[in-house]
Order: C-alpha cells, then sequence, then structure tokens
C-alpha cells in the first residue's frame, strides 16, 4: 500500500467524493436539493450492494396493462425517498426527469422533436413546480 505525497494538491472533485458531496457544493438558491443518502433514483432498483432496493411500484400501477404512463414514470423516471436506510414509499420526479418523459411522450404520441419540448417545456414545468421544489409529485405528473 502506498502512502499519498503530503505535497500534492487534491482538486475540489476529490475533496466532494471524501465528504459524500456527490453533486458538489450546495446552491443555497434552490429549495429542494437532492441528497443522494436520503433517495433511491429509479435506476437504483435491483441494485445490490451492501443493501438491495427492490423498487415496490404501487399495485395499481404495477403492470403494463393497468396504466402505461404511470408504470413507465414509477419505473423508469421516478425517485423514491429514504428514511432510516428503508424506501418511504414517497416517489416523486425532478426536472431532468420529468423532461426526458415530455420527450418521450412528445415523441411517440405526437410526432414531435426535441424542439416541441425545449419550447414548450419550462413554461409546463413552472406552472407544475409552483413552490419552486425541483420536484413534483409522481402521481400529479400525467
Amino acid at each position: 500500500m502506498q502512502e499519498a505525497d503530503s505535497s500534492s494538491s487534491s482538486s475540489s472533485d476529490d475533496n466532494n467524493v471524501q465528504t459524500g458531496d456527490f453533486y458538489g457544493e450546495k446552491d443555497p438558491t434552490k429549495k429542494y436539493q437532492h441528497d443522494p443518502n436520503e433517495e433511491y433514483p429509479f435506476w437504483m432498483s435491483g441494485f445490490g450492494g451492501y443493501h438491495t432496493y427492490m423498487r415496490d411500484i404501487p399495485d395499481r400501477f404495477e403492470e403494463e396493462k393497468d396504466d402505461r404512463l404511470m408504470n413507465s414514470l414509477y419505473d423508469k423516471y421516478a425517485t423514491e425517498g429514504k428514511k432510516d436506510g428503508h424506501p418511504t414509499g414517497q416517489f416523486w420526479v425532478d426536472e431532468a426527469n420529468a423532461k426526458a418523459v415530455a420527450a418521450e411522450v412528445a415523441k411517440t404520441h405526437l410526432d414531435q422533436g426535441q424542439d416541441y419540448v425545449d419550447a414548450n417545456f419550462p413554461a409546463l414545468w413552472k406552472k407544475y413546480d409552483v413552490n419552486e421544489e425541483g420536484q413534483i409529485d409522481v402521481d400529479r405528473m400525467p
């Protein structure tokens, strides 16, 4: 095992890794800030390691035949809260994932491209994220 050279300088990225601040410095102007220690992003479902997370989609949306949009929102875009290392059952969609949903719906149902989403999404996001929290409850998405 090699010892680190005390005279070497470390970048801010290295410092962020040590503090666990994955997203870098917090922005005091934003009310809601993602905390990777308090949430389960959609991509973690089925992820193993020291703690395996299995996403529990509500029964009414569990199968694609029930409501395909809601099933997709829960399965591919929503983030679930975490408290004391356990899922809370509270799901939300952040702005980036909401824009991805909008692009998918615009393409598959409206035959529109990214220009359509770029032109219409900001006003719609502002309308539904009235508290400027950076997230919308997944059940309010459709």
